[in-house]
């Protein structure tokens, strides 16, 4: 009996525990927001989207989830996420990239997508961006909005650049 107590004792500490929600910013109902759009958009150039969150605590963080949306006319409705720093209220350099190639073609209009993220340390105080970017110069994928200034979302209409503008809506995501 003693055998099964401790393997059983055994098995809970090495069985990883569910993740916990560091931010989120979840609202009732997707609101169009920030579109993500390759070189061949309408525009003719290519636009990423940035979230600013601050963890309370440090973390070691396992995934991100995002409400967006792909454009039924999209020829690639796919994106990229990366974590960057903060560089006096903007998105500053990369930290690493959480998820290539993130097909959201399933969606029928908006929904929450799960990506798993790699091994990033996140501290607490620390003011991050979740950065979402096209894969490719045929992408288009809206970003939900939040409908609220807090946290800010920034535009970049020249990606990979740093002409990043504050605009005057919240993304939806959760950082876990």
């Amino acid at each position: 009996m003693r055998l099964f107590v401790a393997a059983a004792a055994a098995i809970f500490f090495v069985i990883p525990s569910r993740a916990t929600p560091v931010f989120t910013n979840f609202k009732s109902g997707p609101f169009l927001g920030c579109a993500v759009d390759g070189a061949n958009s309408n525009e003719g150039v290519a636009t990423a989207c940035a979230a600013a969150f601050t963890p309370l605590a440090d973390y070691l963080m396992t995934d991100v989830q995002v409400e967006v949306g792909g454009g039924a006319e999209a020829a690639d409705p796919d994106f990229d996420f990366f974590l960057y720093s903060d560089n006096g209220g903007l998105p500053g350099s990369s930290l690493g990239e959480i998820g290539s190639g993130v097909d959201v073609a399933s969606l029928p209009s908006f929904g929450i997508v799960t990506v798993n993220s790699p091994a990033l340390s996140l501290s607490s105080g620390t003011e991050y961006w979740l950065v979402i970017a096209p894969h490719d110069d045929n992408t288009s994928v809206a970003w939900a909005s939040g409908g609220n200034s807090t946290p800010p979302t920034a535009l970049d209409i020249s990606w990979p650049g740093s002409d990043w503008v504050v605009q005057e809506v919240s993304s939806q995501f959760e950082i876990d």
